[in-house]
């Protein structure tokens, strides 16, 4: 990010790794492997500084922390060519409650700790060859699905929030940027806050920060007379940054000392030794890339170096930059590929905005239709018909192992606890799927349960999550209730869902838009919808106890049940969470509800579950976090909320 007119540098036009970067666009495939690459980089060592992100925690080694990760990320690829520079496209920054950006500090600068209620904001990047994810993301410390952010701190949160949101699905090819700038203040405008004034988000190319075009934040009227208005076109890409505060837009520079700069293509003959030797020193470790003066050998005569190259342009600094005391800036950011099949969002994690209360919400029309548009790519129903038909013969194929082998089994394995179980049959199922997947789709990536530490982590790319027999204990005592449950993944969205039950020979699938069906054993294929249920006194809940066996799991699975149990119809269990999930789909079962599973236990059956008309949510009534092991199914909801109320016991469970 930078500000605009005069404390924007000039542009990088030079080009570092060889070729000519105007040619080096994500028209050709290997430009667009690396920049995924790098996104996916940046999403996991965002994740793990957001993880560091506690009270008591020192911004140094936060960010210390950070560049480390990055740097080791980037070592791991791409070993044999030595020509390809890599590692960090932007040094970790932590910036705190109304500081606006550019906060990482030196060892020599006073110790600064965070402390609960911090409104924190995490902004870092990476580059492979030059091309580079930038990504940042805003938490608040302490802050809980029981313990929500309120007051101005929402209100920033949510501005910046669905400010991103609606840049994401206006930046694309045809759209104008100042369409941009107007739909980000309106949002801002809705909660009462204002983006910070004169930001840019950039175009990006190889080695260039600043790639041409430009969006501006809440521009002054001079501002946007001259700023240059562009039309987004295929094969650009962009670093798209939205910063909101509570305040009024205006930033300062104030104690703190600028520690991040870039070289720019100014020449000058520096006069002094440590300016000379420090400028060398740059050029061949960071190239044209955004540095911390902690990456350098020696900071004092780093600090005394920088003064002259500055004087003179060869650097430019990234100020600190503050609102007012008492004000809260929030910030999101991420990169964002313009592809002919659609605008392909590379870094940026994922954000709950109910984990949020504020007074305000968005009712403008224009608002609404834009964030109702899909913000991502999406696959091609030929493409997802064809994963289906793969994936309904591979669940066909499972079931006729899983029948063979019922009631002819050895002694399963142990996992976590006596009550979580494996089976042979549960491996050759899930390795059958995986070289089946594999032959048809090479590059598509797998999340296996039997081999979920040494398969692939779940990313944008296109993911097959399996469950290979879920509901292994009934399978181990023959009792005739389990099934394969086939999920797949695109841009970490659930978009097709396959199920079999094979001892009833139903199958269950659904794609994303366009309905939930069940074949029966006589090949009568029907549509499945949710059963009408106004509230909980009126419903059929599903639950099950789950494998997890500790004193904080056992307290949680029966003071909820008691809850769940004496307020509604009953409770019933399959022993299955995909089965009962279909049975909520299919209306025999009103809703359900678990602490414990695992994203295969429930990523098929979501895309049902959804297709059929049901309603999923976190078991707080947020929204679902596939990868949050907690959850509620219903028919609708209004019923959805009112379980949430009722679960007086609420687990947090490690991913």
């Amino acid at each position: 990010m930078s500000e605009s007119k005069d404390k924007d540098s000039s542009t990088i036009t030079g080009a570092v790794g060889g070729g000519d970067v105007e040619k080096n666009t994500i028209a050709t495939d290997i430009v667009v492997t690396k920049y995924k690459m790098a996104g996916e980089m940046v999403n996991r060592v965002l994740q793990q500084v957001l993880d560091k992100c506690v009270a008591g925690a020192s911004i140094i080694d936060i960010c210390e922390f950070g560049d480390n990760q990055i740097n080791e990320e980037t070592k791991k690829v791409f070993k044999k060519e030595k020509e390809i520079k890599k590692g960090i496209a932007f040094p970790t920054c932590v910036s705190v409650n109304n500081c606006v950006c550019h906060y990482s500090p030196l060892k020599s600068d006073p110790i600064v700790t965070l402390k609960d209620g911090d409104m924190v904001k995490v902004d870092l990047g990476a580059h492979i060859d030059g091309y580079m994810a930038l990504a940042a993301h805003t938490i608040v410390i302490g802050a809980t699905m029981e313990n929500r952010i309120k007051g101005r701190q929402a209100d920033a949160l949510l501005a910046a929030y669905y400010g991103s949101e609606v840049a994401l699905r206006l930046v694309q090819p045809g759209n104008e940027n100042i369409a941009v700038t107007d739909a980000v203040q309106k949002v801002s405008d809705t909660f009462k806050c204002k983006p910070i004034s004169g930001m840019l988000s950039h175009q990006t190319k190889q080695y260039q920060m600043d790639g041409g075009k430009t969006i501006i934040q809440n521009p002054t009227d001079i501002q946007r007379k001259e700023h240059e208005k562009c039309e987004f076109l295929v094969h650009e890409v962009y670093a798209i940054d939205v910063l909101i505060t509570t305040g009024d837009g205006k930033t300062r520079e104030m104690d703190s000392k600028t520690t991040i700069y870039r070289k720019t293509d100014e020449n000058y003959q520096l006069k002094m030794k440590a300016s000379r030797v420090l400028f060398s020193d740059i050029d061949k470790k960071f190239a044209n890339m955004p540095f911390t003066l902690r990456a350098l050998d020696n900071e004092q005569k780093a600090r005394m170096g920088v003064v002259e190259c500055v004087k003179h342009k060869l650097l430019e600094p990234y100020s600190v930059l503050y609102d007012k005391d008492n004000e809260m800036i929030a910030q999101f950011k991420f990169t964002v590929l313009l592809m002919p099949s659609g605008s392909h969002k590379i870094t940026g994690l994922s954000f709950d905005p109910s984990i949020c209360e504020s007074e305000y919400s968005i009712e403008d029309e224009s608002l609404k239709t834009i964030l109702a548009k899909e913000g991502h790519a999406k696959m091609e129903l030929k493409e997802l018909l064809e994963r289906q038909s793969l994936a309904i013969r591979l669940a066909k194929q499972a079931g006729e192992i899983i029948k063979k082998a019922s009631g002819n089994m050895i002694l399963p394995d142990e996992k976590c606890s006596f009550a979580d179980l494996v089976t042979e049959s549960d491996k050759a199922v899930e390795k059958m799927v995986f070289d089946e997947i594999k032959k048809q789709y090479p590059d598509d990536k797998f999340i296996g349960e039997e081999s979920a530490n040494e398969t692939d982590e779940w990313s944008d790319d296109p993911t097959w999550i399996i469950d290979p027999i879920d509901g292994t204990t009934n399978f181990v005592h023959n009792f005739p209730f389990c099934c394969i449950s086939i999920g797949f993944t695109y841009k970490r969205q659930p978009c097709l869902g396959v199920i079999y039950h094979p001892h009833l020979d139903h199958l269950y699938t659904a794609i994303k838009g366009h309905g939930a069906k069940l074949t029966k054993s006589n090949g009568e294929i029907i549509d499945i919808h949710v059963r009408p249920c106004p509230s909980l006194s009126q419903a059929l809940v599903v639950a099950e106890l789950g494998s997890q066996r500790d004193e904080a799991k056992r307290e949680c699975v029966f003071k909820n049940l008691e809850s769940i149990g004496w307020a509604s119809h009953g409770i019933r269990s399959l022993g299955s969470a995909a089965l009962n999930i279909c049975s909520v789909a299919s209306g025999q079962m009103d809703a359900f509800f678990e602490f414990g599973p695992y994203i295969w236990d429930i990523c098929a059956g979501v895309v049902i579950a959804t297709e059929a008309g049901g309603h999923v949510c976190d078991t707080t009534g947020g929204q679902l976090d596939l990868q949050g092991r907690r959850f509620i199914f219903a028919s609708n909801e209004k019923l959805a909320k009112e379980i949430a109320t009722k679960l007086v016991v609420q687990l947090d469970l490690k991913k």
